[in-house]
Formats: C-alpha cells, sequence, structure tokens
C-alpha cells in the first residue's frame, strides 16, 4: 500500500478550498451597486439640464410672435455639464411640437444624444472615468409638456458606454434609464452595466 505524504494531502486539501472559494464568490469585476447609481446620477442630471435647455429655446422662440397660439416650432438645443473629476457630458438634439405663446404652455416630443467625453467620476476615493463612442452615444427620447413656464416629462435613455477605473480595470456595458422629471423633483427606474439604480 502506497502512503501520501502529509505535506501533499494537505496541499490537494488547501487547493481544493481555494477552488470552491472562487466558484462561490465569482470574479470581483465590474461596477458596485453604488458606483453603477453614480453613473446614473451624471446622466440623468445631464438629461434633465438639456431638457430644461431645450425648454428655454423653444419658449423664447415665441416671444415677439403675433401669430395666434398655439405656434408650432421645431428647433435644436444643447447642453454641456463638467463632470466633478474632468471631462464633460454634451447632450445635443431636437424638440418640436406646439406652445401657447399666451401662457407659455405647450407640448414638446424631444430626441437627444449624450455624449460623455472622459467624464470622471469618484467613489471612495478611487475615480472612475466613462467615455461614449460614436455612433453607440447614448440615446435620449420623451416627451415634455410646458405649463406656464414650468416643465415635466419622461425621458428614456439608452446606450452603452465605456468605463475604467483608476486601477486599471475597465470593461463596456448597457445603459437604460426611464426618468420622469417634474417641478417637484426627478425619480428613475432602470440599470446600468445590469445593476438596477432606481430612485424614487
Amino acid at each position: 500500500m502506497v502512503r501520501t505524504p502529509v505535506w501533499q494531502a494537505s496541499s490537494a486539501l488547501i487547493l481544493a478550498a481555494f477552488a470552491v472559494a472562487c466558484s462561490d464568490s465569482g470574479p470581483r469585476i465590474g461596477l458596485t451597486d453604488e458606483e453603477a447609481a453614480a453613473v446614473g446620477d451624471q446622466v440623468e442630471g445631464a438629461a434633465a439640464g438639456g431638457l430644461a435647455a431645450g425648454v428655454g429655446v423653444g419658449l423664447a422662440s415665441v416671444l415677439g410672435i403675433q401669430s395666434a397660439p398655439p405656434l408650432e416650432r421645431s428647433f435644436s438645443f444643447q447642453y454641456m455639464r463638467d463632470c466633478p473629476g474632468g471631462g464633460t457630458i454634451d447632450v445635443s438634439g431636437t424638440m418640436e411640437g406646439s406652445i401657447d405663446r399666451e401662457n407659455r404652455s405647450g407640448t414638446l416630443m424631444s430626441e437627444a444624444v449624450i455624449v460623455m467625453a472622459d467624464c470622471v467620476i469618484t467613489r471612495r476615493e478611487r475615480s472612475i472615468t466613462l467615455t461614449t463612442t460614436a455612433p453607440d452615444h447614448l440615446q435620449k427620447t420623451g416627451e415634455v409638456t410646458i405649463q406656464n413656464r414650468e416643465h415635466s416629462g419622461t425621458l428614456t435613455i439608452a446606450g452603452s458606454f465605456t468605463w475604467e477605473k483608476d486601477t486599471g480595470e475597465s470593461d463596456t456595458c448597457e445603459i437604460n434609464i426611464s426618468m420622469t422629471v417634474s417641478p417637484d423633483g426627478r425619480s428613475r427606474t432602470g440599470t446600468v452595466c445590469g445593476r438596477e439604480i432606481n430612485r424614487s
């Protein structure tokens, strides 16, 4: 009978335990829930800013026009914001619909592209750089209602982007968000890189 040396048996047990542990936990790769929510915050904020910019352009476009309301309008808009750690998010698109010149109210359909250019966010002292690449920039669509100069609406944001942490880890993944905007605030449901980022 051949006896297995004790040190070989111990090594085999250690390797087996290590393999099981790795299998159970899986690879630690990707954005955390907190990081995914931070990405959502940046995109949502830019989308809301772009919406407000577009509404402002639309209301300004009917000033001084003497035609009877409502006025059919079609126009373009652009909005850019700086990211916390550097880089930018740019929102550019079009709106079309009707605006009542007298009471500053109306309904507009909006389509826009959201471009993230080396947009850096920070979470727990770690930085993450967000980038979109043509032609796969984020797409924003939705409808906005204007009432006495205040606006509300529902927007959908979808597309892919690339993220890179300062640790060197990187990947490309999907974003799909439905958000509502009103004078009382914003809410959203959806996912970033497969992680839910719902907020009411």
